[in-house]
């Protein structure tokens, strides 16, 4: 199917915003911002498998997926948010220990993401 790019980063991220918007559905109301440490967690693992396994950027699928699902699923904006929420609200270890959980943890799941996706490959 030979559909322009964009048309596959707008199905894409449509798919991934009502994915994020059913884990947080699922996990709201918590003290700690585990929905959005859950999404930005599997897409960097996602993310990473997928740059692994499919290496050619222009690829309709990488397009779709990386860009578009993995691009409405994950989400530094709201990890932003969740931070300045709980350091407004005098929650400061909280605070730093979810942005070092999900700053060094993402960056291992996608290396570990890459290294499956290399290897299924081969």
């Amino acid at each position: 199917m030979n559909l322009p790019a964009w048309l596959w980063v707008a199905a894409g991220g449509a798919t991934g915003s009502v994915a994020r918007h059913q884990i947080s559905q699922a996990l709201k109301n918590q003290p700690f911002p585990w929905a959005t440490v859950a999404v930005n967690l599997i897409g960097s693992l996602a993310l990473g498998f997928l740059a692994g396994y499919i290496q050619d950027r222009e690829n309709p699928w990488r397009l779709a997926i990386g860009v578009g699902v993995l691009g409405g699923f994950t989400t530094f904006s709201t990890f932003s948010l969740d931070t300045l929420t709980q350091l407004r609200a005098n929650q400061t270890a909280a605070a730093f220990a979810s942005v070092a959980l999900q700053t060094a943890a993402g960056i291992t799941l996608c290396a570990l993401g890459f290294w499956l996706g290399e290897r299924i490959k081969a």
